[in-house]
């Protein structure tokens, strides 16, 4: 794991930092494997099919009144995480997590 550039799509783009909740020692760009990611925008965002602001949703679904899944699906279906090697193409991430009823991996694409 490590900090990444992103980048993207929007022709007056806001701007994104990569943060990081668990770090070795005060160097802040080398998380340990059990970090969580954030992604803060310096704007409000939405979804480019259902036009939906994500932080609206966000708050929509802290306060009980939208699924999880929903903000879930939005999240998923609009950020793509990307790795660049540097000396070819960027390459798409995957994520694996563990289910809670059986156990068994999923291997999914970001």
């Amino acid at each position: 794991m490590g900090k990444i550039t992103i980048h993207t799509l929007d022709p007056n783009a806001p701007t994104v930092t990569q943060e990081f909740t668990k770090y070795n020692g005060t160097d802040s760009t080398t998380p340990l494997p059990n970090t969580d990611v954030r992604l803060v925008f310096s704007e409000g965002i939405q979804d480019a099919g259902t036009n939906q602001n994500l932080y609206e949703l966000y708050q929509k679904v802290a306060a009980g009144t939208e699924p999880k899944s929903k903000l879930a699906g939005l999240l998923r279906d609009s950020i793509k995480l990307y790795q660049d090697p540097g000396t070819a193409q960027p390459l798409r991430l995957w994520i694996t997590r563990m289910t809670r009823t059986t156990g068994r991996s999923i291997t999914r694409m970001w």
